[in-house]
């Protein structure tokens, strides 16, 4: 599967990623976690995006 191709299938979905790495934690300063919720969106000017709930 092409990077093109996982794109429209990540795009406009919620998702739910179980036991987060601790290199991932390091970037997440606010959360305490060891689950992510969220939705990913394509923003024109970021490109593909999660917005963790």
């Amino acid at each position: 599967m092409n990077l093109k191709t996982i794109h429209t299938h990540l795009a406009n979905q919620w998702i739910r990623i179980n036991g987060i790495s601790n290199k991932i934690k390091k970037g997440l300063t606010d959360f305490e976690v060891e689950n992510l919720f969220g939705y990913v969106y394509i923003d024109h000017t970021a490109g593909v995006t999660l917005e963790i709930v």
